[in-house]
């Protein structure tokens, strides 16, 4: 029985990998990201829920945003505060010049409650939208691509697309940084694409999210989950609304530290299973239960991992010790597993991503380890707070 019970959650980490290298032999990341010409025509909504950020992360999303190639004139941007967060306002209104500086009309929106997530507060901004196309960005968010707003209005135009998602990877120079670029880059060019190609429904990031303005009120708005992104994708998915998926990269500071990216894992984690939870009961295609519900259960592949490096370190060893003979079938199966992560960095290279930081091949497998560690509690924890995700030394987070 337990081996029974074992080998069926070690068809979550193998399907995954499995749906990995479908996507790199077909090459599906150069199917699935498009590249459409800029369409300037539309008015638009820039949403940007901010909660206990530094003067520097908020000036860094309005040059961004003053940076993008378009009608000024039909940009506007919405600021959300939360309530209390006096730090923020001041830095807020401290960093308004950049945007008054280019014209761009901009209201600063007070969300009337105390902290509880991403997604309240953007429904609240909702109300004082009357543009036809909303795109959401977060501080710290560095858009690479000028003409990100035009492209991303091009696809929603004439009905195309319900919402379009961009590539979002994270950076910075500390380990648990370098960390989550690695990981975007491979969820970017590896697993994004076999999701979209699939089952036609891909996770977004909640960065740089486009959605055509009715679209997302007549949803009811955002949902108010820990995971309102990945949620999304449920709701898109019942309702057959035409999701996209656009090549165009925003950079985003990584979590600063280990403990900041546990906090990150830990939210994330738990939502995700409500996800899965989700798509599992609603009516959606039979391919998006399995293919995306596969994907919202990555967190138990996280675990499973772990798992199988603890067997072999410690288990293995004392089972030979003590004249224990374990079932080798699910010995091979962690003995693949392991090896597919630790070399998992190497997939990049076949992509073409470039790797500067020789780090990146090192440190990737013993940080999933910990993570995978952390999945457990996360599930099982009563209450996961809206964690806000920590991208700076902690004593300069509102200096």
């Amino acid at each position: 029985m337990f081996t029974l019970i074992l080998i069926t959650l070690l068809t979550i980490p193998l399907s995954l990998h499995t749906l990995g290298t479908i996507s790199l032999i077909l090459r599906l990341k150069e199917k699935v990201w498009l590249k459409p010409k800029p369409n300037f025509n539309s008015r638009i909504a820039i949403l940007i829920p901010l909660y206990k950020e530094r003067g520097e992360s908020i000036e860094r999303t309005f040059r961004s945003i003053t940076s993008q190639v378009y009608d000024k004139n039909k940009m506007r941007v919405l600021i959300i505060v939360e309530k209390g967060d006096d730090e923020t306002m001041k830095n807020v209104i401290d960093k308004c010049g950049i945007l008054d500086g280019s014209n761009i009309k901009y209201e600063i929106i007070v969300h009337p409650e105390s902290r509880s997530s991403k997604a309240k507060s953007l429904n609240y901004a909702l109300k004082f939208v009357d543009e036809p196309f909303i795109v959401v960005y977060d501080a710290d968010d560095d858009i690479l691509d000028e003409y990100q707003i035009a492209r991303g209005v091009s696809l929603m135009s004439d009905g195309k697309y319900d919402s379009v998602g961009v590539k979002v990877l994270r950076s910075g120079s500390r380990l648990p940084q370098l960390f989550s670029y690695v990981e975007t880059c491979l969820w970017v060019n590896i697993a994004l694409p076999a999701l979209k190609y699939i089952s036609n429904y891909p996770m977004y990031s909640g960065e740089g999210l486009f959605v055509v303005t009715e679209v997302i009120k007549g949803i009811g708005g955002f949902p108010e989950t820990l995971t309102e992104d990945s949620m999304l994708t449920v709701e898109f998915a019942k309702r057959g609304l035409k999701m996209a998926l656009m090549d165009s990269i925003i950079i985003e500071r990584g979590p600063y530290t280990i403990k900041s990216l546990i906090k990150q894992r830990m939210r994330w984690n738990r939502g995700l299973m409500q996800c899965f939870i989700e798509i599992i009961k609603e009516d959606v295609p039979l391919k998006v239960k399995i293919i995306n519900g596969l994907y919202y259960l990555s967190p138990i592949s996280y675990l499973i991992i772990s798992i199988s490096t603890i067997y072999m370190l410690l288990i293995a060893p004392i089972s030979k010790i003590i004249g224990f003979d374990p079932d080798p079938i699910p010995i091979y199966i962690f003995i693949y597993l392991i090896i597919s992560v630790l070399i998992s960095p190497l997939f990049l290279i076949v992509t073409g991503e470039k790797i500067r930081d020789k780090r990146a091949f090192i440190i990737t497998f013993p940080i999933w380890i910990i993570i995978g560690l952390t999945t457990l509690y996360s599930l099982i924890k009563p209450r996961v707070e809206w964690y806000r995700t920590e991208r700076h030394p902690v004593k300069q987070l509102i200096s």
